[in-house]
């Protein structure tokens, strides 16, 4: 070798150099985990959508402000130009103990565990 020659790097070195390559790559793959992170998170918010949707399967038909007839949401009885809402378990159960029919057609009272 002659002196014009550059000087290979030394272990130490080559070893630093590997380091801050890999600390680089590392970061890039931290950039990655958070971008799937945040995409969890967005099919977990519409889970947790649909999970509270499912929370109030009951439909309660209403005439003059009171509760008169109960279905279960996807009931075919349920008419579109029924007066009324969903609601929640116990909110289903308190208008059945005040008088609301069960529709016959879906039996939501079976549902509720109330014959």
């Amino acid at each position: 070798m002659s002196g014009s020659e550059p000087a290979m790097p030394s272990r130490l070195e080559l070893l630093r150099f590997l380091r801050r390559y890999l600390l680089n790559e590392l970061a890039r793959v931290d950039g990655w985990i958070q971008q799937e992170t945040l995409r969890d998170e967005g099919r977990r918010g519409a889970h947790l959508r649909a999970t509270r949707a499912a929370e109030r399967p009951w439909w309660l038909h209403h005439e003059d402000g009171k509760p008169v007839r109960l279905h279960a949401s996807g009931c075919f009885f349920i008419s579109r130009h029924d007066t009324g809402g969903a609601c929640t378990r116990r909110e289903a159960l308190e208008a059945l103990a005040q008088g609301a029919e069960a529709c016959s057609g879906c039996r939501p009272d079976t549902d509720l565990g109330v014959e």
